[in-house]
């Protein structure tokens, strides 16, 4: 008996320096943390996706762009600044089918937008679009993970993931706003996608300008930051402060 319980007694020792002992457990697939894990893209992917379908489908920063040029009040177009805003915003929501506006004159009123003009706009439609799918996709995904983590309270994998994705989000904006302030760098992305090139004194380009790109990516990254922040204070109230600030996820 003596003899058996100091064998018992021995194999409980090495067990616990079995470095192969519960193995199974620690390399377990953890369904929490690959979920949470999917936020640190599809959150800033869907912001992004959906902020630049937002800005170029509405009128406001058309009418920005044309407030700020006051550029009607210098060509010879006969045409408001209403009219042009309207005709950009119906056709980027698809309510019209070609980028279209007729002066009001009375001798031979033609479309101030050129063949070119319909191209490129058609061709922007298009990439928004795709752009919208991947939004929507992103908004779903999201949806899902935010739902089980706070129905799991995960709330220190939860914090952590946002903040990574926030990172994210400002590398990528920092990126947007590099490509378009920098001209020589836009219009040659701007080529690649579009595959057109204006004629001199293109009604589209003298309308909106060198400056309508930069407004654009101003527009985009205040939208941006208000949904991302917004998203924040969601995953804050349910995380709570001390999540915040306080508690790791230890890897």
């Amino acid at each position: 008996d003596w003899s058996s319980d100091v064998c018992s007694s021995d194999l409980r020792k090495h067990s616990r320096k079995n470095p192969w002992r519960n193995t199974s457990k620690k390399n377990s697939f953890d369904i929490k943390k690959a979920l949470a894990a999917m936020i640190v893209i599809s959150l800033p992917l869907m912001i992004v996706c959906l902020v630049a379908n937002l800005v170029f489908r509405l009128p406001d920063v058309y009418e920005y762009s044309l407030t700020s040029s006051n550029i009607l009040q210098n060509t010879s177009l006969s045409t408001t600044k209403e009219e042009v805003q309207k005709a950009f915003s119906d056709f980027m929501q698809g309510k019209t089918d070609e980028l279209k506006l007729i002066e009001k004159t009375e001798y031979k009123p033609e479309d101030i937008f050129s063949k070119e003009d319909k191209e490129a706009m058609k061709s922007l439609r298009t990439f928004l679009n795709v752009l919208l799918v991947i939004g929507l996709f992103s908004l779903f995904i999201t949806f899902v993970v935010y739902f089980f983590m706070i129905r799991w309270r995960v709330k220190g994998i939860f914090m952590d993931r946002y903040k990574q994705s926030l990172w994210v989000f400002i590398g990528v904006e920092i990126l947007n706003v590099t490509i378009k302030f920098v001209d020589p760098l836009w219009k040659h992305i701007y080529g690649l996608f579009m595959r057109t090139s204006f004629k001199e004194g293109d009604n589209m380009v003298l309308l909106l300008g060198d400056a309508f790109p930069k407004q654009v990516a101003l527009f985009e990254l205040i939208v941006g930051s208000v949904v991302m922040a917004l998203v924040g204070y969601l995953t804050w109230s349910v995380a709570g402060r001390k999540k915040l600030f306080k508690e790791r996820w230890s890897e």
